[in-house]
């Protein structure tokens, strides 16, 4: 930049000109208790399948009609249907199946399924027993046909090949007896695959093969089923199939779980492996009798001959399914009660008196009581605590399938937790709610009678029923009163009671919540309705089957009393912690480019922030302080705009973040950069300034040439600056100052006289070597 100044009679004046500037957890599950609400409604048969494709999920069994939203009018869409995820929201591409659907996978293909079931027909279409569809259309895969004359109850798919277990004796008419291999391109038969499954083996009839899965690595198959022989050597339940080689060869795994009890002790229904490939869990039925029938048992998947249980959990009744995550053994069946945390192993007797639930009771104080759902430990096998969610399914819960958004539940239910799901239930990873903090603490209460040990009311059962041994009771007395003992200090949000349904709701009526940082120094409520150091509810009346207290205070202890006199029983008292207040700012830091610095285009706008509770977002605004346009979130210039730019980890205590400019000129630049967390707080801005320079050093001066008004001329008002100016490169702008040297004030851009103030002159020709001004 070069300043030239020329002197008349009523000013000084000043111009500058210038070009580029020059420089440079096992055994907790994550799933909700309650499934969702806006989900399809099936009103009739049972689910037996589902799977999820992108945002797409599918629900698969020999239903017929289907409510679209709770409540709607039903409409026909037998065996198959598909919603949003998000939405609960049917499809606009939807299937017409003739009969049973028992298993959903994705293939290899955006947007592309396979199916397979008891069905002959998809859209009108000769397809037994498996098809192929693709869900962005609604279409069937003609390219791709394997007709099977049996179930196909099982897939999975592998480096573009699929198998297939099930009834079928054929496929394509070519002898495939229970298990077979297709190209999942076309279905063609893959007859270098040859290993058949021969005598069925269980006390009842059905599928000869059940469930398969191919390890993580991709060189097993594993096959659950009801054959006694595979390739014609002895495999009872399990199969391992190498499938690494040009052809596959049954392996040496085997187990001799079942030798004592021959077919009548066995009954495979479903089989799951864990997703690091080194366990796996079979469940069967059939009659309570351990460890063959009514279990769920877990083997390792590496071994040879003789493979010896990992563990057995005694469910009781039937099991018709499982799935397995790294968190939990999920099981769904006919039964009632499970192995709980404190059965001893193997098991132990007597059974539950018979029936089914629920008038079935258990006289074993080491079972707990799951309606046809329930998790277990995958290191132990004995129940999860922390998730009991139940249903109202009178064969069971025939399908378990863990998805990418959750856990979903089919069978011939109606309501699952509470929630009109109809035959199949979604269970979302988001809709997990915050911790239980009572669950498992240390619970007491002012008596106990009929064995309703405090305890129970944090056991993580919310069954309201007396018979299912998870109910507290007091004596009938004046005040009596249920407390927990939270461990330590924590900020709380709500307290969450659970009454008696099946009678006897009067005895948690007129009652009070308590809570505080410090033991209750009284069992009078008159008392600790007024202790300063005690926060305190009161609930008139009877309390329905749930009812939810606010807090939101810091606690250790949360006591339950009654104002009046009866007995007080509880199902279940739920402590769930609340958000502590975050008034702390997050900060953040520039790194990149450096303060007054001089940069080329492309600009990297480097940093990092930091927050007690995480960084949620940081934010950018940029100046050209030349053109006085500021950057936007499109990359255009113009007016202001403060913008989200990409953080590298969101919602981490410390993380780096970055923004590329790309269309950026040279001139001169201020940036200001702000993080924030999820609370709301703003850092304080951390800001630079820098100079952006694309070209050739450029050191060769402009010129500047005031030709009106002359040197110390007189003129009369109005007054007409202009001039000339030229440079090597080009003319960016000129500037202009005007005093008058009688009052000292400043020509202003409004054209007033005042303080000092640059003003810009207009150029005929901005950019070129030469302009008139």
């Amino acid at each position: 930049m070069v300043a030239l100044l020329a002197t008349a009679m009523l000013s000084t004046v000043l111009f500058a000109v210038t070009t580029g500037v020059s420089s440079a957890g096992p055994g907790v599950t994550a799933l909700p208790e309650t499934p969702r609400s806006n989900t399809p409604v099936a009103t009739d048969g049972r689910g037996y399948a589902g799977a999820q494709v992108g945002n797409r999920i599918l629900v698969g069994g020999n239903f017929s009609v289907v409510e679209p939203q709770p409540g709607d009018t039903a409409i026909s869409l037998p065996n198959l249907y598909i919603y949003d995820a998000d939405t609960g929201l049917l499809d606009a591409n939807q299937f017409d199946i003739d009969g049973r659907v028992d298993v959903i996978i994705a293939a290899a293909e955006p947007d592309q399924v396979y199916i397979g079931g008891r069905f002959n027909t998809v859209n009108g279409i000769t397809k037994r027993k498996v098809a192929k569809l693709d869900l962005s259309d609604g279409t069937v895969v003609t390219g791709f046909t394997s007709q099977g004359d049996g179930t196909v109850r099982d897939l999975a798919l592998n480096n573009g090949t699929l198998y297939l277990t099930g009834s079928f004796v054929s496929l394509n008419a070519l002898d495939a007896r229970g298990l077979g291999a297709v190209d999942a391109a076309t279905g063609a038969v893959d007859t270098s695959f040859s290993l058949p499954l021969t005598t069925y083996y269980a006390r009842y009839s059905g599928s000869i093969g059940q469930r398969i899965e191919v390890t993580p690595d991709g060189t097993t198959l594993v096959v659950m089923h009801r054959a006694r022989y595979v390739d014609g050597e002895e495999r009872r339940g399990v199969a391992m199939v190498d499938i690494s080689g040009p052809v596959a060869t049954l392996t040496d795994w085997q187990t001799n779980l079942w030798d004592p009890v021959g077919a009548n002790g066995f009954m495979l229904n479903d089989g799951a492996m864990s997703p690091d490939g080194t366990y796996l869990v079979l469940v069967n039925g059939a009659g309570d009798g351990p460890p063959w029938r009514d279990t769920a048992i877990a083997f390792p998947v590496a071994g040879q001959d003789n493979v010896e249980t990992l563990w057995v959990n005694r469910l009781h009744d039937s099991a018709w399914a499982v799935e397995v995550d790294d968190d939990a053994v999920y099981v769904g069946g006919h039964f009632c009660w499970i192995q709980g945390p404190d059965a001893p192993d193997p098991w132990d007797d007597p059974r539950p008196s018979g029936g089914r639930c629920p008038n079935k009771n258990s006289n074993n104080d080491t079972n707990v009581h799951r309606d046809s759902i329930g998790a277990l430990d995958p290191t132990t096998g004995k129940a999860i605590i922390d998730w009991v969610p139940w249903s109202d399914a009178f064969n069971g819960i025939r399908s378990l399938e863990l998805i990418d958004d959750g856990l979903l539940v089919g069978g011939d239910q109606t309501r699952t937790s509470d929630i009109r799901t109809g035959r199949s239930a979604f269970f979302a990873y988001a809709d997990a709610g915050p911790t239980n903090l009572a669950l498992g603490r240390a619970a007491s209460q002012s008596s106990t009678t009929s064995d309703g040990d405090a305890e129970r009311a944090v056991d993580g059962n919310r069954n309201p029923d007396w018979f299912t041994r998870t109910l507290t009771a007091t004596a009938d007395e004046l005040q009596p009163w249920w407390e927990v003992d939270l461990g330590s200090v924590n900020q709380v949000g709500t307290v969450q009671l659970w009454n008696r349904a099946d009678c006897c709701a009067d005895r948690l009526a007129d009652v009070w919540v308590f809570v505080s940082e410090m033991p209750f120094v009284s069992d009078d409520p008159a008392v600790l309705s007024v202790d300063p150091n005690v926060e305190s509810v009161f609930l008139a009346g009877v309390q329905g089957l749930r009812t939810d207290v606010t807090v939101d205070a810091q606690t250790r202890y949360v006591r339950v009393q009654l104002n009046g006199s009866n007995y007080l029983t509880l199902s279940e008292v739920r402590v769930f912690e609340g958000q502590v207040a975050d008034n702390i700012d997050p900060t953040v830091t520039i790194t990149d480019p450096a303060d007054d610095s001089t940069v080329a285009a492309p600009v990297d706008l480097l940093g990092n922030a930091s927050d007690n509770s995480g960084v949620e977002t940081v934010q950018l605004e940029l100046r050209n302080r030349d053109t006085n346009q500021w950057l936007r979130a499109d990359g255009t210039w113009g007016a202001w705009q403060r913008f989200d730019i990409s953080v590298a980890t969101p919602g981490a205590t410390t993380t780096d973040w970055a923004h590329q400019v790309i269309d950026i000129e040279d001139g001169r630049y201020k940036f200001w950069i702000f993080a924030k967390d999820a609370a709301g707080n703003t850092s304080v801005a951390d800001t630079h300034k820098f100079d952006v320079f694309n070209g050739v050093a450029d050191n060769i001066d402009p010129s500047g040439i005031i030709v009106n008004p002359s040197q110390d001329s007189t003129i009369a008002s109005p007054v007409t600056l202009d001039g000339t100016a030229a440079d090597n490169v080009g003319v960016a702008n000129v500037a202009v100052e005007l005093r008058n040297r009688d009052t000292n004030q400043w020509l202003r851009i409004d054209g007033t006289l005042g303080a000092w103030e640059l003003l810009t002159a207009s150029l005929d020709n901005p950019g070129a070597t030469a302009t008139d001004w």
